[in-house]
């Protein structure tokens, strides 16, 4: 848990609650964390797409914006 006043320098590492900071972050760490985020990015910009093609969410969002609360 970080709370409101706590600073992180960038670069560090933070543990326990509420956070404090330990360590830097070695090379590898930022590194990995940056290969990480891409990952993510990436699996979210897929999920995101497929639930754009998927017919049936975009007609059950259809109902939602219309505010029916049934299909038929």
């Amino acid at each position: 848990i970080v709370t409101g006043r706590t600073e992180i320098p960038d670069g560090s590492m933070a543990l326990g609650s509420p956070a404090r900071v330990v360590r830097p972050l070695r090379q590898e760490e930022i590194e990995g964390n940056r290969a990480s985020r891409k990952e993510y990015i990436a699996l979210m910009e897929a999920h995101r797409n497929r639930k754009e093609r998927d017919p049936a969410r975009r007609i059950y969002a259809m109902y939602r914006e219309n505010g029916t609360k049934h299909l038929l």
